[in-house]
């Protein structure tokens, strides 16, 4: 098994021995994170809409760039507290920093950097959209903005977290591997209407065994041909185009104006809270019925559970959560959860939550970037961790 990546400048070890006494464990400090993030601007988008804030903004339908771009800086300046706890500060503290502080902001910044202009680009575009085309423009503007972020989803993703393709012959055509710093990337499956590649971390091929390495690979193959993947990105993309719709609606008396496309955002970050609250449901058990294929295929379970527990541990570390929290907040079941088997559930979506959520900055949502498992983390804000 080849050693770990030369270019790995890990600080402390990947897994945490366990809380010490009065203090949240590593997985329990990220969601509290995460909450608090989501909330504030949850909280932000409700104010800026019940105190008409639109309305005082900029409502002429000229001009209006610096005020666009000023909402795009009040965006990464409001989000910066949450992403330094998230990215440097709570891993630094739980001895799960994969690199050192300089390179951790370093490729913060430039993640910071990709995605200011990504948002501010959309909010400039929408606002040019609804003086040509009234209320549909901003909406037909974040539709093509879904289309390009699947399309170049990889792409965007090597720009903003700085990942590096690492040539690997012998894992299969459909296989592609990458190098991140953050030990917490997981790939995903790639692809805008079908799965074309498999993507998986190079740090996988280091730190599984080889037996665990072939079985995710034969997961993620699972989930791309089950039909659970198309599944997955047809809710994702059906959830935002109506959400999208939702808030060219409501901001149609604003629309073409920077107080608009400030409207239109707030509607849209509201939109994509219910997703986070609802979607984690359907892509729970896409991963329980992914395991249950795989075991018919002749996987043994040991072995699930043993792959299942690896990736955690470079995760949250939190084989085991209650119920309630599990049920809310993480798309993803806990290793536990496996064990005990799936919940019924009428609809499967493979990964549907969190491609959502990257999907909301077609319509200028930050809960993106701001959900518990990616906060801080650039390498994470485009490819989600998924199972």
């Amino acid at each position: 098994m080849p050693m770990e990546m030369a270019n790995d400048t890990r600080v402390e070890t990947p897994t945490d021995a366990g809380p010490r006494p009065g203090r949240l464990s590593y997985g329990r400090s990220r969601l509290l994170l995460g909450i608090s993030g989501v909330g504030f601007w949850v909280v932000l988008s409700v104010l800026v809409l019940v105190l008409g804030l639109p309305d005082r903004l900029d409502t002429s339908r000229t001009g209006g760039l610096g005020s666009i771009l000023l909402m795009a800086a009040a965006v990464v300046l409001l989000q910066t507290p949450f992403d330094l706890l998230g990215g440097l500060i709570l891993p630094k503290q739980h001895g799960r920093l994969s690199a050192s502080s300089g390179r951790v902001l370093t490729g913060w910044l430039r993640g910071v950097i990709g995605y200011f202009v990504l948002y501010g680009s959309i909010g400039v575009i929408m606002m040019l959209a609804g003086r040509a085309a009234g209320w549909i423009g901003p909406v037909l503007v974040g539709v093509s903005a879904c289309i390009l972020l699947l399309a170049c989803r990889t792409l965007i993703a090597r720009v903003l977290g700085g990942l590096k393709a690492v040539e690997q012959t012998d894992l299969g055509r459909d296989v592609r591997v990458l190098s991140s710093s953050d030990m917490g990337f997981t790939g995903g499956i790639a692809g805008l209407i079908r799965p074309t590649r498999i993507l998986v971390p190079e740090r996988w091929i280091a730190r599984l065994d080889p037996r665990l390495f072939d079985l995710a690979i034969r997961r993620r193959r699972a989930a791309a041909e089950s039909g659970l993947w198309e599944r997955g990105r047809l809710v994702a993309v059906g959830f935002t185009v109506a959400g999208l719709v939702l808030a060219g609606g409501v901001a149609r008396d604003n629309s073409g104006t920077a107080g608009g496309v400030l409207e239109f955002a707030s509607v849209f970050t509201l939109w994509s809270f219910v997703g986070l609250l609802v979607l984690p449901t359907l892509s729970r058990a896409a991963s329980h019925e992914v395991d249950r294929r795989i075991v018919e295929n002749g996987a043994e379970p040991s072995d699930l559970r043993s792959l299942a527990s690896a990736l955690d541990a470079m995760q949250d570390d939190e084989p085991a959560r209650p119920g309630m929290i599990e049920a809310i907040f993480h798309p993803i079941p806990s290793v536990s959860s496996r064990d005990r088997g799936p919940r019924p559930c009428s609809l499967a979506a493979w990964n549907a939550a969190r491609t959502s959520a990257y999907l909301g900055l077609a319509g200028l949502s930050p809960l993106g970037r701001a959900v518990h498992c990616n906060s801080g983390r650039p390498a994470l804000w485009v490819y989600l961790p998924s199972d």
